[in-house]
């Protein structure tokens, strides 16, 4: 087999076994791939406890659903030992979620590359996802959450990496909608994605807390170039910076929306109406400020 160190993998060394195919892997394990992986008759669920390193190599969705998915109970762990990491994506023409994560089960990204696809590069129904590396990119939807939707009940907690790039090109959250789950924020990057509507950088419709990290760059045809709140949105840390939108370039606070501000900067976002409002902060809902930094 193959033997990773480092941070690569958790910090310990792991025994690798290389797969040709993604049926080769058959009981709890860890895995590599020795090349790349085309499914050409349905989505590959993940049945196991697995470790897979992509090792520069792809796995390519040939149907219109994700490309993988994990069982309930089941955990997979993605990441990837070589300079130029692998993806999980779709062949040209065919749509569909990158990684599909059920209730119960759960995901972790410490390397590799989501990217390509034509649908949410995650879509983390009810399961938890744990991001500690690699990139969620260049994937586009129709719908809500070009790079995560996080619904029903799911949690995200993104430790690093970076979302970047993703569209919902008629709809909300070009880097994340979370429409009913829990995402809690602690480090990583939000940047350069864009929606049609709402919430270039993340549309909350639930519970998001954000400790550190930094959502910048996105942009939203009309409000919440950065974050589009229409729930609890707690910020203690991090940064919302540089984000444009017709109206709240760095936060648009809808109606039915908390945002609650106890600590870090919200910073040098623009709109782009003149008869448009909150370049920093839009607020129709409740604002609450209690330290940090609304400037530029």
């Amino acid at each position: 087999g193959a033997r990773a160190r480092g941070g690569v993998h958790h910090g310990t060394d792991l025994t690798f076994k290389g797969i040709s195919a993604l049926r080769e892997i058959d009981k709890n394990g860890n895995y590599y791939l020795k090349n790349d992986v085309v499914l050409d008759d349905d989505m590959w669920v993940c049945r196991y406890n697995v470790n897979l390193c992509l090792n520069g190599k792809s796995i390519v969705g040939g149907t219109y659903k994700s490309t993988l998915g994990i069982n309930y109970n089941k955990s997979l762990t993605i990441t990837d030992c070589q300079e130029t990491p692998g993806k999980i994506t779709h062949k040209e023409g065919k749509s569909g979620s990158g990684i599909e994560n059920y209730a119960g089960a759960t995901l972790t990204l410490w390397n590799g590359e989501i990217s390509g696809n034509t649908g949410s590069g995650v879509y983390n129904k009810e399961g938890t996802f744990n991001m500690y590396g690699g990139s969620i990119t260049g994937n586009t939807t129709g719908a809500e959450g070009g790079g995560v939707l996080n619904t029903e009940g799911g949690t995200f907690n993104m430790y690093g990496g970076s979302i970047t790039d993703n569209s919902a090109t008629s709809s909300y959250g070009g880097g994340v909608q979370n429409s009913s789950g829990r995402f809690n924020m602690y480090g990583g990057t939000i940047s350069g994605n864009k929606a049609y509507n709402f919430g270039g950088g993340v549309y909350n419709g639930s519970i998001f807390k954000m400790y550190g990290g930094t959502i910048s760059g996105n942009t939203a045809q009309s409000g919440g170039g950065g974050v589009r709140n229409g729930r609890t949105f707690t910020m203690s840390g991090g940064t919302i910076s540089d984000n444009t939108a017709k109206s709240g370039g760095g936060v648009s606070n809808d109606v039915n929306g908390t945002f609650n501000l106890t600590g870090g900067s919200i910073t040098g976002n623009t709109i782009t109406a003149a008869s448009s409002y909150g370049a920093g902060v839009y607020n129709d809902g409740t604002f609450t400020m209690s330290d940090g930094s609304i400037t530029g």
